[in-house]
């Protein structure tokens, strides 16, 4: 009867050695699942800090292509003066060469037409500094969201936790 309660004795512990190894095992599984959810967690917020900086650029460039629309505005308004301020240059100088009008009043109409011409160099210089800008904004965009490093470890720990 002893050689078998030292044998059950012995199955016992053997079970009971199983029982705390298995126990180890789940509970380090456990802390490994925890670590991995902290990871998803910090995954996810880092996706949704790139997603704000992906909208707040894309409001940026929005604003940017405003800008430029409004110079290319300018421009053909600063055009049409520039066209009219020409036409009466022109005939200012036929009126003061005819002795209709005074030389101020021709002089005048000439200063006129060189300020629209360099208002329209001006224009175009804002033009080119607003598609800079707005070049510099596409830059700064990423072409596809999905490369954003926070998806990418996002994906590749829920596609491990899973």
């Amino acid at each position: 009867m002893r050689s078998y309660d030292r044998t059950q004795n012995a199955a016992i512990q053997q079970v009971q050695g199983v029982i705390a190894k298995d126990q180890a095992i789940i509970e380090q599984a456990r802390a490994t699942l925890a670590k991995d959810q902290g990871q998803v967690e910090q995954a996810r917020a880092t996706l949704a800090k790139d997603q704000g900086q992906v909208e707040q650029a894309r409001a940026t460039l929005a604003k940017d292509e405003g800008l430029v629309r409004q110079a290319i505005a300018t421009l053909a308004k600063d055009q049409a003066q520039a066209k009219y301020a020409q036409s009466q240059t022109k005939r200012y100088n036929e009126l003061y060469k005819n002795g209709a009008v005074s030389q101020d009043q021709a002089q005048l109409y000439s200063t006129n037409g060189e300020t629209s011409q360099a208002t329209l160099q001006a224009d175009k210089e804002a033009i080119q500094n607003a598609q800079a800008v707005v070049r510099g904004d596409k830059i700064a965009t990423p072409a596809n969201e999905t490369t954003s490093p926070g998806l990418a470890v996002f994906c590749l720990l829920v596609c491990v936790v899973t």
